[in-house]
This record gives structure tokens, sequence and C-alpha cells, in this order.
């Protein structure tokens, strides 16, 4: 008797998919070669097929277990496992099927060509079954020897998830990112989903490394916004560091609602009225103020009037004395930040660098404006520079920062 393999393709459609993800039915293995039956194990596997051919699947069933008792070689055991999934799949019978297809693969005799494809159907039954360690186990088998099929690192993805390890889930969507299965960038939508689960478990620094690569992958507004206020969620950030967020924030477009501009304005009003100024005068124009009927705004707007023309009028001066021998790093820092809240980013950038050098202003603070100074009047490199030199906490907004000044070659 010579048994005929097992269609080297598995029909994934017969077999339902995750909610949510489709299986992509790229991947085209090669036929198998024909198992060399043991003579042992022959009449019960001839007799098992003819049976399954009759569609009396009892005997069927009964004459596997005979074979699998007979069994000499993996030959033996991949024909067992083939004729077991085809039962399963007559009786429609997903246990069978699986247990088909995973004797099938522990077999050792399946070429290394069709793991892929048979594995992928393991994980995909093992996860419809709610068996989401076996599922686990399968899929990331499947990708190990070759899948490139997008379907695959999606559904590992769930599985991990279905396992309470978020973290190994966001590991295998970065892992997608990288690959690009089927030669195509993974969609907007994974990125949410692994913002959502590592949001969800309080995975700042996987957090912070996915919404950076979405905004990198997929520029906009939104996607900024959402990526720096959970940034600014998910770390311990003081009040000033809540500020150069804010900054870039509105550099991308990215403030939204009365809270955000009114947030912002709180922190600077009283030491950068010009910042506040501008600040608020966008958030008018947007709409999302509206100075009469908003109190709280019209203070604000109140206060800052009242500040910035004096304000200027000391700037020069204040620069002078930052720079002369009775200033310090930390005066050079407070004059730097009052140049660049009017945009006059030419002496902020002087100041700042006069600060590094006289030092008492944290470095991480000074590089990470003087950088946001740089970028923001087209010195790409040298902002570059800046905030290469940021370490500690400030270092993953210094990152943000980098991938908008990539943007702007675009």
């Amino acid at each position: 008797m010579r048994y005929v393999a097992v269609r080297s393709v598995l029909c994934l459609s017969l077999l339902c998919a995750a909610p949510g993800v489709a299986l992509a039915q790229k991947e085209k293995a090669p036929a198998a070669p024909a198992p060399k039956i043991s003579k042992e194990a022959r009449p019960a596997l001839a007799a098992a097929q003819e049976a399954l051919k009759k569609k009396d699947y009892a005997t069927a069933a009964a004459k596997l277990t005979e074979a699998e008792a007979l069994a000499k070689s993996n030959d033996d055991r991949f024909t067992i496992g083939s004729i077991r999934l085809d039962l399963g799949k007559a009786q429609n019978d997903q246990a069978m099927q699986a247990a088909g297809i995973e004797a099938v693969l522990d077999s050792g005799f399946l070429p290394a060509a069709n793991v892929p494809v048979f594995s992928t159907a393991a994980g995909q039954l093992a996860y419809n079954n709610k068996d989401m360690a076996k599922a686990d186990k399968y899929l990331s088998q499947a990708i190990a020897s070759g899948s490139t099929d997008p379907g695959v690192y999606a559904l590992l993805m769930e599985a991990k998830i279905g396992e309470k390890k978020p973290a190994e889930a966001i590991e295998v969507f970065e892992k997608a990112v990288v690959a690009k299965p089927g030669g195509v960038p993974v969609p907007q939508e994974w990125y949410a989903r692994a913002i959502g689960v590592g949001y969800q478990a309080k995975l700042a620094p996987e957090v912070e490394r996915v919404t950076r690569a979405r905004v990198a992958a997929y520029p906009s507004p939104v996607n900024w916004r959402d990526a720096l206020i959970s940034y600014r969620e998910l770390n311990n950030v003081d009040t000033q560091y809540s500020i150069d967020i804010m900054r870039l924030l509105r550099v991308v477009k990215g403030l939204k609602g009365q809270n955000d501009y009114l947030s912002y304005v709180e922190g600077v009003y009283q030491k950068l009225p010009g910042e506040a100024s501008a600040v608020l005068a966008e958030g008018v124009a947007s709409g999302d103020i509206v100075l009469a009927t908003n109190m709280t705004a019209r203070e604000f707007n109140d206060v800052v009037k009242t500040k910035v023309a004096g304000d200027k009028a000391s700037l020069a001066a204040g620069a002078t004395h930052a720079k002369g021998p009775s200033g310090t790093g930390p005066i050079a820092l407070a004059m730097a930040d009052a140049y660049f809240g009017y945009a006059d980013y030419a002496p902020a950038i002087e100041l700042y660098r006069v600060a590094l050098a006289k030092g008492g202003a944290d470095p991480n603070v000074v590089n990470t404006r003087l950088g946001a100074a740089l970028a923001l009047s087209g010195q790409a490199d040298a902002a570059r520079q800046a905030f290469g030199a940021v370490t500690g906490p400030r270092a993953g907004l210094a990152k943000y920062w980098l991938v908008w000044i990539d943007q702007q070659k675009a």
C-alpha cells in the first residue's frame, strides 16, 4: 500500500480564524515525498484509509489506534497523523485535525519547507480551541521555520496576550515591524493593538518604543498626540519635563481641546509670558479656546498681556548679564527659555550653550531645549548632536524629537 501524502498546503479557510485575524494563504510548500510504511503498520494503515474512503469513520479511527501501537518509524507516525487529519476534516472535528497535524509535525518526517504551513495550522487550531500555550508553541515554530505570513505574527501576538504575556506580545509585534512579513509594512491597526496592550500593562519602555515607531511609520497629529500623552502619563515627569513634552506636542500640531492649551499656558505664563501668549493665540485660532466664555483663559490672557512688553524689553540686558562674569548657568538657561518662547532661536541657542559652558544647570534639560531650538531653526545635524547628549529620563523625549527631525527631510 502506498499512501498519498497529505496535501502540502492546508486549506486554512476550513479552520476558524481568530476574530479580526485573517491568515493569508500565500505560502505554498512543496509536496512531501511519499512515506515508506513499515510492514508492521502497513495493514492497519491500509484498512484505515479504506474505511475513510467508505466514510466508515469508527473503523478508520480504530485502525489508526491499532497502527499507532505498531508504528516503527517517522514515516509511520507521519502517515498516521496525515490520515487522522483527513479523518478530522471528514467529521469536521477540529480536535482530531489538530492531533493529526501535531503528529505530522512531531514525526520529524515532514520536510523543512512544509513546516511553516503545518505549524501555522496547528497554531491556529490551538488558538481556536483557546489553548494559548500550544498556539504560542506552534505559531512561534512557524515563524522560526520561515513563515512570511503576516497573519501568523498577528495570531501569535494575540496568543501571547491570551497567555497574559504583554511584553512578549509586543516583542512579537516589533519583530513583525522589522521582518515586514508578506513584504509590506505592518498595518497601523497593529500598532494600536500593541500600544493598547502595553498601556494597560503599564509597560512604559515598550509603549515608548511602539508609539515612536508608529509616528515614524504613520505620522499624523493624532498619532503624535497619542505617543506624547501616553509617554507623559506612563513616566514620572516633573512640571518642567511636562512643559518640554507639550512643546513638541505643539510643534507636531497635536494640541487638542482647551485642557491641552490651558495646562500648557499654566506651566509657562508666570515666567515665560511670550510663550504663553503664543499658545493662547493658537488655542483661540483653533477654536479650542473662546476667551469670551472661558474665564480661566481670559485671566491668563490678561496676565500675559501685562507682562509681554516689559519682558521683551528686558531680554537684551538679561542676556548680557547671563553671558557676563556674574552670570550663571541657571541664569543663562532662564534667558534662553525666554528667547525660545518668542521663537527667537538664534539668541536662545547661544544662551543654551552658555548655560552648558557655565554649568550649574541640568545638562539634560539644557540639551533638550537646545536641541529643540536648533531643530526649529533648521539646524538638523546640530540638533541631533544636542539630543544625542541627553541621557536619563529625558532621553525618550529626545528620541521623539529625532523622529520629527527625520520627517522634515521628506
